[in-house]
């Protein structure tokens, strides 16, 4: 059974950390457990997109990993996959962009903060080393 964000059909949640992403294009949620949710117990954190999701780096070496796992809390965090055969970056990142924003997800607000801002990487490298 997959799980349903935005009306987009994405695949059954995975373990994160033992899950091996798929060589093909396409959209990923990272979540973590939250019995509200329905009709899966699973909140997304932070959404991504890639031209090929084996080469992201998953789980740790993600540009994301440090806010993903702070999110967290210590908690399970699991994976879900969208392949995106056919599409343009461009669109990738359109609905990236949606899901990110309908959803306010977490992870995506921080990274985006972390990459425009030199004074608040210096500021987020020290909250993921300090796990503040």
């Amino acid at each position: 059974m997959g799980i349903n964000f935005g009306g987009y059909q994405f695949s059954a949640p995975a373990p994160l950390v033992s899950w091996t992403a798929p060589r093909c294009q396409g959209l990923y949620v990272v979540m973590v457990k939250d019995r509200t949710w329905e009709p899966l117990p699973a909140r997304p954190i932070y959404f991504g997109e890639s031209g090929n999701m084996s080469r992201r780096g998953f789980p740790f070496n993600h540009h994301a990993a440090d806010a993903w796992f702070n999110v967290g809390g210590g908690a399970l965090l699991w994976v879900s996959y969208l392949p995106t055969w056919g599409w343009t970056e461009a669109e990738r990142r359109a609905v990236e962009t949606c899901l990110v924003d309908h959803y306010a997800t977490p992870c995506n607000a921080r990274v985006r903060l972390h990459e425009q801002d030199p004074i608040a990487r210096a500021l987020w490298a020290g909250v993921g080393r300090f796990g503040l």
